[in-house]
This record gives C-alpha cells, sequence and structure tokens, in this order.
C-alpha cells in the first residue's frame, strides 16, 4: 500500500509540472526584492551613480517603474532602471540596466511619478499595487530600497496617515531610499517612500524622513 500510495504521489506532482524537489515557493521579502529596481545614472566607465530607487510594474503589458517625483527633479539626465541579482553583493552592481523613455505620470501632490521603459526586465517580478490602501495604526510594513547602491529590505510600522495619503513610519530608511516601494506583508506595493518631504506650509522646515505616500487611484489610467 505504501508504494502505490508513493506512485501516485509523483504522479501527482508530475502532473503539476513539479518534482519533490522542485516544489518551492518564493518567500515573500524574495518576491519584494525582485521588484526592487536601483535608478541612477550610468557614467563613461558603465558604472551607475545611484540617485534613487523604485518599484517595477506591468500596465496592459507595458513596463514602468513608479518611484518618487523628486527623485527625478534631483536626477535631470536620463535615468536608467537597475534590475539586480540581490544574491550577489560586488561592486559594480551585477544585474539588467534598462533607460527610461519618458515619464509617464507625475504626481506633485503625492510626489510620485511613472517612467515607462524601453523593455522589460528579463528576471524582474512586477509588483501588485493596491491603490488608495486601507491602513491601520501600528500595521507592520516592509520597505524595499537601494540605497548606497546596496540592496535593503527594512521592517516597521505604520504610524499615522493624513488625508492627502502622506503616513509616517518606524522602518530603517536611508539617502537614496526615496521612490523605493512600501509592501505589507502579503507582499502588495502599498506606497512609495519619501525620503524627505517638505510641508508647503513650512517650506525650509524638513519634516523627516520616515515618511511614504500611499498611491492614488487613476495611476496610470
Amino acid at each position: 500500500m505504501r508504494i502505490i500510495f508513493f506512485i501516485i504521489l509523483l504522479t501527482c506532482l508530475s502532473c503539476s509540472g513539479l518534482t519533490p524537489q522542485e516544489d518551492s515557493r518564493l518567500t515573500i521579502p524574495e518576491t519584494v526584492a525582485l521588484s526592487t529596481v536601483a535608478l541612477g545614472v550610468m557614467n563613461s566607465q558603465g558604472l551607475l551613480a545611484v540617485g534613487g530607487s523604485g518599484t517595477y510594474i506591468m500596465v496592459n503589458n507595458i513596463p514602468y517603474v513608479i518611484t518618487a517625483n523628486h527623485v527625478l527633479v534631483e536626477s535631470p539626465d536620463t535615468l536608467v532602471a537597475c534590475h539586480v541579482d540581490t544574491t550577489v553583493f560586488t561592486d559594480p552592481l551585477p544585474g539588467q540596466c534598462i533607460e527610461t523613455t519618458e515619464q509617464s505620470y507625475i504626481d506633485t501632490t503625492h510626489d510620485i511619478a511613472v517612467l515607462r521603459l524601453q523593455n522589460i526586465f528579463a528576471a524582474a517580478l512586477p509588483a501588485y499595487i493596491i491603490f488608495e490602501y486601507n491602513w491601520t495604526l501600528g500595521e507592520p510594513i516592509m520597505i524595499s530600497a537601494y540605497p548606497f547602491s546596496m540592496y535593503s529590505l527594512s521592517f516597521g510600522n505604520i504610524g499615522m496617515c493624513r488625508n492627502i495619503g502622506r503616513c509616517v513610519h518606524d522602518a530603517a530608511v536611508w539617502w537614496s531610499s526615496s521612490g523605493g516601494g512600501v509592501f505589507n506583508m502579503n507582499g502588495d506595493l502599498i506606497g512609495i517612500q519619501l525620503s524627505h518631504w517638505v510641508d508647503l506650509r513650512l517650506p525650509d522646515v524638513v519634516e523627516g524622513h520616515k515618511v511614504f505616500t500611499l498611491i492614488p487611484n487613476g495611476l496610470l489610467d
């Protein structure tokens, strides 16, 4: 009976296209990392000067990167998006870099920008977006970004959100974390990290580095 059961089990696995050794799943942090890209400018040596982070998305089979609008303002040159093998840490970063072609969407109120890419990333995994996320106080989140040309996945909690979609959190972020994706614990993209945010009522005051914006409805409609 044991032999018959084992044969049936192998038959079921082969029907699903999986062998016992291949029956594995990506963890949620791995799927988050696979959707994260570094944004920057390539110099004459082909090295990337990282100026921010972004998240790879697909809309109607067209590849885009969603990031913070101030990353574009602070980097006037044509940006490239680099999808990096996060299992290998060398300098320069290994991976595939694709030039952006146009700014498809800019929302200065929420400090969000969407860049269209020339090609599809070969090994990236597009993120799933939840618009105007229904957050809860203290909810755990992940922030996926490329500060200092190195991949970082930090964990924290949502503090409070204002009615314009700006939220505070306590996850660790650094310079060039700007534009990085904010994910819930299911791996859904719910916001964009803003490494700095200036209140229009107090233009000379930087309110802090631990602020993100929820993704508004109508993105790329």
